[in-house]
């Protein structure tokens, strides 16, 4: 009879053991997806991705909770997260111009949407909430963001030099004053906080002061003031209406409308209210939107571009 050594014999065993019901298997591979995959949006607003998880065979798992994360907090940031009966929700803010991976992952597998954030393009007034508020949208006008939320009315947007702000005039305080607001629509501020009416502010084009219009005299006057509301200053000083500034590129003039000499003409003074001189004495109207227009390089002189409009009514 061949005998069988004791080497083998526990070999036998531990290839026995090896294959045994009792020994572990591998866990079931998880796939995870968000959608939509990509997403382009407004700096400052919000929007939604879902993530769902899926088993090997293709089945959702209800429930299944996933970690979110994002690849770059000054693009984009997670701001909150919902487990819903068959996916995950998660609700993210553009904080930033730039581009930023949004992760989901659930044990150790994970998808991903590609996130672009954009600076806005425009700034408008729209009444499309029952009242005028001041909306900002992209480039292609496919992402709209009310900044202002509010039941008054809030008019006249002007973007200061750097895109970080935006003046405008609202009156949310029972009359109409000129505000200021970060790009997002965060920092409101009251500019001028005076019982008349202040209106169509500008910027400097060094961004360091904004001209605006008011009747707080009795009549309206073209005003300058530093961006937080100090040093302000009456420029025209005059018993005719005055209105509608608009600074020179260089910043060292500005023009206006003024029917000071009977009927509306297009008039400019220095950047302090000096050297007023009349530019268009016609017995027509002429004025109540003028923009300046560059015609050269840095160092060139510029030149008005009138525009007439049907109507004068104002707000």
């Amino acid at each position: 009879m061949k005998r069988t050594s004791a080497g083998s014999l526990w070999l036998g065993i531990l290839v026995l053991a090896a294959c045994g019901g009792d020994h572990p298997m591998e866990p079931t591979r998880l796939s995870v997806t968000v959608s939509p995959p990509t997403v382009q949006r407004l700096a400052g607003g919000s929007f939604s991705l879902r993530a769902t998880v899926k088993d090997a065979g293709g089945n959702t798992l209800p429930g299944h909770a996933v970690t979110w994360t994002t690849s770059n907090t000054a693009v984009a940031t997670v701001v909150g997260t919902h487990t819903g009966t068959d996916s995950t929700t998660a609700v993210i803010k553009g904080v930033g111009p730039g581009t930023a991976t949004i992760a989901a992952t659930a044990e150790g597998q994970s998808g991903s949407a590609a996130i672009t954030v954009v600076p806005p393009a425009l700034a408008f007034t729209t009444n499309r909430d029952g009242n005028d508020e001041i909306y900002i949208t992209d480039g292609t006008g496919t992402d709209v963001l009310n900044l202002t939320n509010n039941p008054a009315n809030d008019d006249w947007p002007s973007w200061s030099p750097d895109g970080s702000k935006i003046a405008f005039h609202s009156d949310r305080d029972g009359n109409f004053d000129v505000y200021v607001m970060n790009a997002d629509g965060s920092a409101l501020v009251n500019l001028t906080n005076n019982p008349a009416l202040d209106a169509l502010a500008v910027w400097s084009p060094d961004g360091s002061r904004i001209a605006f219009d008011t009747d707080r005299d009795g009549n309206f006057e073209v005003y300058v003031m530093n961006t937080d509301g100090t040093g302000l200053v009456n420029l025209t000083n005059s018993a005719a209406n005055e209105a509608f500034p608009a600074w020179s590129p260089d910043g060292s003039q500005i023009a206006f409308d003024t029917d000071r000499d009977g009927n509306d003409e297009v008039y400019v003074m220095n950047a302090d209210g000096t050297g007023v001189l009349n530019l268009t004495h016609s017995p027509a109207f002429d004025g109540y939107t003028v923009a300046w227009r560059p015609t050269g390089g840095a160092h060139a002189a510029s030149s008005l571009r009138l525009h007439r409009p049907a109507s004068r009514t104002r707000d």
